[in-house]
């Protein structure tokens, strides 16, 4: 298995692991989150906010270069979220479920409109495009090979406290 890198402090030459970020983000979006029935997609968007880092050709390398030399000017930034709502989207396949954490995940550096005003295409759909099905499928099994979790119950379990909340 590959050790996926997310963050580096300076100050201690410090390398967290994506996989120790996703967990600890996770836990923290559950633990602040107010609404109860909110929690565990607080939890599934924080387990996959950042899937994109697992990517050996695209980030890591753009993530290495950025530490080694600091400051990269003039370079472009390499999407880390996109894959991260396309996979959530293969375990609950265009679910409201799945459209709130995709907006959540595709958003969470900062915020995009969610219909693109230049043309009326939802971002959703924009960041379908992104990506080969393939693509997604092999980061996906990284991220369960890096977060072990029974992932159809905790969607299961998401999806069943969004139709109590709905109901409310």
């Amino acid at each position: 298995m590959a050790n996926y890198v997310s963050h580096y402090r300076k100050e201690d030459d410090c390398y967290q692991t994506n996989r120790q970020h996703q967990i600890n983000v996770a836990k923290l979006c559950r633990s602040y989150c107010q609404i109860p029935l909110l929690k565990n997609i607080a939890y599934i968007t924080g387990l996959h906010h950042d899937d994109g880092k697992n990517t050996l050709d695209k980030w890591q390398p753009y993530f290495l270069k950025s530490i080694q030399e600091e400051r990269i000017l003039g370079i472009e930034k390499v999407d880390h979220s996109t894959l991260g709502g396309l996979i959530v989207d293969t375990y609950v396949p265009g679910s409201l479920l799945s459209e709130m954490i995709q907006v959540a995940i595709f958003t969470h550096h900062g915020l995009a409109d969610c219909v693109s005003i230049a043309d009326g295409i939802p971002l959703i759909e924009k960041r379908k495009k992104k990506y080969a099905d393939s693509e997604i499928e092999h980061v996906k099994r990284v991220c369960e090979d890096e977060i072990q979790n029974d992932w159809e119950a905790l969607f299961s379990d998401a999806r069943n406290d969004l139709n109590v909340l709905l109901k409310r």
